[in-house]
């Protein structure tokens, strides 16, 4: 029965080192494998946190626009109105001569020329 059995061969220490040579480098180029696909996954997640991070910094400015109190604008009385009326024409070469005749005004009265008649008749 011993004649029938095949003994395997037993192989050399060089061999056995070669072969865990062999599994070192495969786990090695696994190793770089997945590091490539970890800098996949990390640029990817880095571009995703810099959108998500661009939207809170949009949402934030329309916080800011809707929190901020809006500037009241001054209104004028009417002696503010008259006296800038009368600055404008003053700087745009108009005399109160000019303006009285632009605004049909009797010398004599400061009432307008058509009021002036109405009263007449009355």
């Amino acid at each position: 029965m011993e004649e029938n059995q095949v003994r395997r061969p037993r192989r050399t220490l060089e061999e056995r080192i070669a072969d865990i040579d062999a599994k070192i480098a495969a786990r090695c180029n696994d190793i770089s494998a997945l590091q490539e696909q970890k800098a996949a996954a990390v640029a990817t997640f880095d571009e995703k946190i810099k959108k998500a991070k661009e939207k809170i910094d949009a949402l934030e400015a329309q916080k800011k626009h809707l929190t901020a109190p809006k500037p009241k604008k001054q209104r004028k009385t009417e002696k503010q109105l008259w006296e800038e009326l009368r600055v404008r024409a003053k700087k745009a070469g108009f005399k109160p001569n000019d303006v009285a005749e632009l605004l049909e005004l009797n010398k004599d009265d400061a009432t307008p020329a058509g009021d002036s008649a109405e009263a007449d008749g009355e």
